[in-house]
C-alpha cells in the first residue's frame, strides 16, 4: 500500500539535515495471530493472543531506501486467579520483539501490569489496588541510520504507578420478580367480557 514516510533530507549547509516525508513505494505488512482463551484451572483463566509481523518499506525517488522488519513478535497475555470468593487477582503482559518501520528501527517493549481486589460488605463493596508497569520496563527506543544521519532517541516516561479503587453497589442485588397487579381498566374489561 501507498503510504508517507518520514526522511531526511541532504542540506546545502554544511553539518544539516532536513527532515521531511516522502512518498512510499511500496509497504506490504503480513501478520499471523493465534488467540488462547481457557480456563487453565479452577482458579486460573487465560487469555493470551500472539502475532508473527513481518513489514517491508521501500522508497521511490532521489531519497530511496529499503527496510525489512525481519519476523516481529507481539504477545498479550491477561491472566486471572480467584484466590478466594473474596479475593482476585489479574496479571497482564505485553511484549514486542525490535521492528522496522520506515528508516527507524525500533527496540522492544515490554511492560507488565497487576491488579488485586477484595470483597467486603457481604460482596456489595469491593477494593481494587492497580500497579501499572510493575518492573518499570516500559520505554520507548529507536535508532536511525540513513543519509549519514546516525541518531539514537531513548524515552522513558513515568509509567509505573498504582491506584486504589473502591466501589460500592446501592440495593438488593438480588431482584425478585415484580408482582402482576390488576388496575381498574383490567378490572372493568374482564367485567365486560363475562
Amino acid at each position: 500500500q501507498k503510504a508517507l514516510a518520514p526522511v531526511y533530507l541532504p542540506s546545502t549547509i554544511p553539518n544539516v539535515v532536513i527532515s521531511s516525508y516522502d512518498n512510499l513505494q511500496s509497504s506490504n505488512n503480513y501478520t499471523a495471530s493465534i488467540t488462547l482463551s481457557k480456563m487453565l484451572t479452577k482458579w486460573w483463566q487465560t487469555m493470551t493472543s500472539s502475532s508473527a509481523m513481518h513489514m517491508d518499506y521501500k522508497s521511490s525517488g532521489k531519497n530511496e531506501f529499503t527496510n525489512s522488519s525481519g519476523i516481529t513478535a507481539v504477545v498479550n497475555s491477561t491472566n486471572s486467579f480467584s484466590i478466594s470468593k473474596r479475593l482476585s487477582a489479574d496479571i497482564t503482559g505485553v511484549y514486542m520483539s525490535p521492528l522496522a518501520s520506515g528508516i527507524f528501527k525500533l527496540n522492544s517493549i515490554a511492560t507488565f501490569n497487576t491488579g488485586v481486589t477484595v470483597k467486603v460488605f457481604n460482596g456489595k463493596g469491593s477494593f481494587k489496588l492497580n500497579v501499572a508497569d510493575i518492573f518499570n520496563t516500559y520505554r520507548i527506543a529507536y535508532s536511525v541510520n540513513y543519509q549519514n544521519v546516525k541518531s539514537n532517541y531513548y524515552s522513558k516516561v513515568e509509567s509505573r504507578f498504582a491506584n486504589l479503587l473502591f466501589t460500592y453497589r446501592f440495593g438488593k442485588i438480588k431482584v425478585k420478580d415484580s408482582k402482576v397487579r390488576k388496575t381498574g381498566i383490567e378490572d372493568e374489561r374482564i367485567r365486560m367480557n363475562n
